[in-house]
């Protein structure tokens, strides 16, 4: 029986999440206690018990009229369960909700193979982002081109709104806070970048376990994008990196625009999707 999810789940879902996902307990925590939306929850119950789950969490598509859409994240089945066919009925049944919303699904495949397994139920790639990285010797900290303020959520959010475009996936102001939050909680920082010819972009970035400066999504304008490599040892700056001789900083960038030598990498598939567009700041 499918059903909405509720808080008194909240210990099962949890504990499906740990059987099927790699994420620490703190992460998951984290989720629950700022993210979780019964009306976003949905699961499958049977013999007294949370079988599969999903959350569809909400979210449009950018036009001439906006489109409601549904991510769906945190798709599970317990192993005592699958074979039976009950991830395609919970999935079919978060379509259907949608479909009565005037709206489409979308999700992102956690690896490759998945991507063939959500093709034969009607899903299709039409999700992307520009990604490019490369090395930055650490010699331009005293950058009088690059200056950093701190970038409250409402002010990202305002920020990445004129970055997107038709037919890109918008998160509302809600959605966009807590991935700052979240951003924050995880040892990261959300900065705006002001030029030297008063153009103003956004980052929100952490440093990886590798210590790779990860600009989780870079909002800066095409043509400043040769500053990459000096804002990323500004930004390295704010981490207090050790600035040792001849040790170079390695930065990636995700981004709607593409820079020169940015790759598009996929990212997410959808069931009714109007084209081909930008997706990021997913929970994943």
């Amino acid at each position: 029986m499918i059903i909405d999810g509720c808080p008194a789940m909240i210990f099962q879902l949890k504990e499906l999440w740990r059987l099927c996902f790699e994420d620490c307990e703190e992460d998951i925590d984290y989720f629950f206690r700022y993210r979780f939306d019964s009306t976003e929850c949905m699961v499958d119950w049977q013999e007294g018990r949370v079988t599969a789950m999903l959350f569809l969490l909400s979210a449009q598509q950018k036009g001439i009229l906006d489109k409601s859409a549904g991510y769906i994240y945190a798709f599970a089945t317990h192993p005592d369960f699958r074979g039976r066919g009950i991830a395609t009925k919970l999935l079919k049944s978060a379509r259907l909700r949608m479909i009565a919303r005037g709206g489409f699904t979308f999700l992102c495949p956690a690896e490759d193979s998945l991507y063939y397994f959500y093709a034969k139920r009607g899903f299709r790639e039409c999700y992307s982002v520009w990604t490019c990285g490369g090395k930055a010797s650490k010699t331009a900290v005293d950058s009088t081109r690059i200056h950093l303020t701190d970038c409250s959520a409402l002010d990202y959010y305002k920020q990445r709104s004129e970055y997107l475009k038709a037919p890109d996936i918008f998160w509302d102001a809600a959605a966009v806070k807590y991935a700052v939050a979240e951003n924050n909680h995880s040892g990261g920082i959300c900065k705006k970048i002001y030029l030297s010819n008063n153009s103003v972009g956004a980052v929100l970035c952490r440093m990886d376990k590798d210590s790779v400066l990860w600009m989780r999504e870079l909002l800066l304008p095409q043509e400043y994008g040769y500053l990459i490599p000096e804002l990323a040892v500004v930004l390295a700056e704010q981490f207090k990196q050790e600035n040792k001789a001849g040790k170079q900083l390695c930065w990636r960038v995700l981004s709607p625009v593409r820079y020169k030598g940015a790759a598009r990498q996929r990212i997410g598939m959808a069931d009714a999707a109007d084209g081909e567009g930008y997706l990021n700041l997913i929970l994943d």
